[in-house]
């Protein structure tokens, strides 16, 4: 939740730091339009950021990734609290969403460290709960600091702080995997891509300098991903104000219902996968 609060408050704060630009004499034509700028240079900033996490995952690490992307985050939100024009407003979150695109790598990376590949599906379904019930709780936090009369910089400035408070748990308690505590690593998938590489930390260098027939060469594959505008808009406060009709604070506090509709099916699907995967290829013969 803490780290989607500094994805999120910006959403939140959208009306309070349009009124506080405005009262500075800017046109709210203009601050609404530079302000979209500001959102969509984040979102090409956390796509383009994800071109680079997957090597420096396996570079540096699942632990060492998601570490920087939560201290980018803490860094990105107190300096825009302390940002006075919108120009480096703009510059400052499509770093914080660029940086930020290091987390969930990282933490993938992590559980694969963890878990053994034939849990890989469920461990990832309940993970994943996180990121959609995060969104959920970030944006009624969000509300009730804005119903409890914080500025659109305070509400920052909160965000920031809680996420550095996790940052410092996160140091002392997260390891890269068992190995560090001693422990035996999990069992890797001999299928893997990377072949007899795919228990190494860090297989996507070795591939690159090991014989032809130990290792598969990685291949890059572009996922796809389709929402509808209307679903979109819903699970933002705009979007939900404009469709629905609700005041600010209370779009804000109940934006995040549709991605809590979305944990429901995530488990079930994820249990199936892995339920598939022990069956072996004589699954669709048993189960017909």
């Amino acid at each position: 939740m803490l780290f989607r609060s500094c994805r999120s408050n910006l959403s939140a704060t959208m009306p309070s730091i349009t009124e506080d630009l405005v009262a500075r004499g800017m046109d709210p034509g203009e601050v609404k339009d530079r302000l979209g700028w500001a959102v969509s240079l984040g979102t090409i900033g956390y796509a383009l950021g994800k071109f680079a996490a997957r090597s420096l995952t396996d570079l540096l690490g699942g632990r060492r990734n998601y570490l920087i992307g939560m201290a980018g985050a803490v860094a990105c939100t107190m300096l825009i609290a302390l940002s006075g024009s919108l120009p480096v407003f703009t510059l400052i979150w499509y770093t914080n969403r660029l940086i930020q695109s290091l987390g969930w790598p990282g933490m993938i990376k992590i559980t694969s460290r963890w878990f053994s590949y034939s849990t890989y599906g469920t461990v990832m379904g309940v993970i994943s709960l996180s990121f959609l019930f995060g969104d959920a709780a970030a944006r009624a936090f969000m509300g009730k600091l804005i119903d409890a009369g914080l500025g659109w910089r305070e509400v920052f400035w909160v965000a920031g702080g809680a996420l550095a408070v996790l940052l410092v748990l996160n140091v002392a308690l997260i390891r890269e995997s068992p190995k560090d505590l001693g422990l035996p690593e999990p069992e890797t998938n001999p299928d893997n891509l990377y072949g007899a590489l795919g228990a190494d930390p860090h297989p996507w260098i070795r591939s690159w300098n090991c014989s032809p027939g130990e290792a598969r060469r990685p291949i890059t594959a572009r996922p796809c991903r389709r929402q509808s505008t209307r679903s979109r808009l819903l699970t933002w406060p705009s979007g939900r104000e404009r469709l629905t009709g609700s005041s600010w604070q209370r779009s804000c506090t109940t934006s995040g219902t549709c991605s809590t509709a979305r944990t429901r099916i995530s488990p079930i699907a994820a249990s199936t996968a892995d339920m598939r995967k022990r069956a072996g290829p004589g699954w669709r013969a048993t189960s017909a």
